[in-house]
């Protein structure tokens, strides 16, 4: 199996700097890269992700930076392709035409293979795919990220694959694909749904000696909109929380923990009664053995009195250390 970290730069790319263009635009991740696989690290099959959603929002599709980056395959190759969401705070839809992904691998743990069409990735989640490149090697195929989350007054990120076999100046013969309606929440828990741990995966501890809701939404200071968890929207203090603990500063930060958890009758589908929301840089000091997170973000708009929202995510994260700490997290915008 040859995956993308074995995959040098395509053909064209006989310059090392057109090479090194390609790699310096697409938002310095070599870095995070070569924690993978030094070797290879600064090479420019690594465009999948960062180019569209990187390269062409950043700099736009004509900027020489995003004409060095372009995938070139090897027909029928199997291909890992790692895709994460690192820097956004919105989910994105992931398509590649014409070609299966296999997901084998979600968040760190391996799952029961499955086959999608596309994926909708959200902040923070990386995935593992398995690309075959069994098509028409005489064809190019777009590859669409866009936004999810939100109505769809973002345009979408393009580019496309190629085979070897032709230039990369041939571009695909049908339209680019559509984004997928941001509110059909059905098609995001089927794909949810899918996600299924393979046997033998550590699982987390049946019981807990705590456990910790937390509600993500936006809410106002003033005229402001601020991002909340359990209403508390975090300012951080000036001394950083590692070391006001180590050193058992007291005065440092507010030493009250943050709410350990939010309204049972809370309605993410309506607007709040109370719209306003308070500041706070306190955390969760304590053992902590599983700890679940709930996620529910929508937008209040005090011009539209519109809800802007998407699916609630459960997530656990398991066996975090004796006095672990937590920060009541997420920075005001």
């Amino acid at each position: 199996m040859i995956t993308p970290l074995d995959t040098s730069c395509n053909g064209d790319m006989k310059s090392e700097t057109t090479c090194s263009m390609c790699t310096d635009a697409g938002f310095k991740v070599t870095s995070l890269l070569a924690d993978i696989d030094p070797k290879n690290s600064t090479k420019c099959f690594y465009f999948s992700i960062l180019y569209a959603i990187g390269i062409v929002n950043q700099f736009g599709p004509t900027d020489p930076a995003a004409a060095a980056c372009y995938a070139t395959f090897i027909k029928r190759v199997i291909n890992r392709v790692i895709i994460l969401s690192s820097n956004n705070i919105t989910p994105h839809f992931l398509f590649l035409q014409n070609h299966k992904l296999i997901v084998v691998e979600a968040d760190g743990n391996y799952v029961h293979p499955f086959a999608v069409d596309d994926i909708d990735i959200y902040s923070g989640e990386t995935y593992s795919v398995l690309l075959t490149t069994d098509q028409d090697p005489n064809k190019s195929y777009w590859l669409s990220i866009g936004v999810r989350g939100r109505k769809p007054n973002t345009s979408q990120a393009l580019t496309f694959l190629n085979y070897k076999t032709i230039s990369a100046s041939v571009f695909p013969t049908s339209p680019p694909p559509v984004t997928p309606l941001w509110n059909d929440f059905n098609r995001s828990k089927a794909f949810t749904k899918q996600i299924i741990s393979k046997m033998g995966t550590p699982q987390p501890p049946k019981y807990s000696n705590q456990k910790i809701l937390l509600l993500n939404t936006q809410n106002l200071i003033g005229n402001f909109t601020k991002w909340a968890i359990n209403n508390v929207s975090l300012t951080l203090p000036v001394t950083p929380y590692i070391g006001s603990l180590k050193f058992k500063l007291k005065n440092t930060f507010d030493r009250k923990p943050p709410p350990r958890t939010y309204p049972i009758d809370y309605d993410i589908f309506k607007n709040p009664v109370n719209p306003n929301t308070t500041t706070g840089n306190g955390v969760y000091v304590g053992v902590v053995l599983d700890f679940v997170l709930i996620i529910m973000y929508k937008k209040w708009d005090k011009m539209r009195r519109e809800n802007l929202y998407h699916r609630s995510v459960e997530n656990s994260v398991r066996d975090s250390p004796t006095n672990s700490v937590t920060t009541n997290q997420h920075s005001s915008d």
